[in-house]
């Protein structure tokens, strides 16, 4: 390599927090146990939840949709009482199979820091494009 440049810098981040959890490999039961405080805490919180990203397969994150629309049910649109469509949901799936349309949507919003999606249920499909180690006072970048 000619004129390269080393770049040492601290990974930690008082802006992000990282947590995994183990749940059973088998039942109904197996996301709900994890899920349910979590989508309780937005149910709570709203817009003050701080935003999550969730990663996983595209069976588990669609299972967690399911779960989360589940429990919230109308509470799940922001604000309370508006039009029940996807762009007042509090939580959203990322996929490469999900229409290009609403991934594209997602990011802006949350590039522009217009979004009231709080929990994102995404496959590795969402860190393709997105600098997430730039992300600064709650807002996306694009790279």
């Amino acid at each position: 390599m000619r004129n390269h440049v080393i770049i040492e810098s601290n990974p930690d981040r008082s802006n992000i927090f990282f947590e995994s959890k183990e749940r059973s490999a088998k039942g109904e039961g197996k996301l709900k146990a994890i899920l349910e405080p979590l989508v309780n805490e937005l149910k709570e919180k709203r817009l003050n939840f701080p935003l999550t990203v969730i990663y996983g397969n595209l069976a588990t994150i669609s299972e967690c949709y399911v779960i989360a629309r589940n429990i919230l049910g109308p509470l799940q649109y922001e604000p309370l009482g508006s039009c029940p469509n996807a762009t007042n949901r509090m939580f959203t799936q990322f996929h490469a199979e999900y229409p290009e349309h609403e991934r594209e949507r997602i990011v802006t919003e949350l590039v522009a820091g217009t979004s009231k999606l709080r929990i994102l249920f995404v496959t590795v499909a969402f860190g393709i494009g997105i600098d997430i180690g730039r992300l600064v006072e709650g807002k996306w970048a694009i790279s």
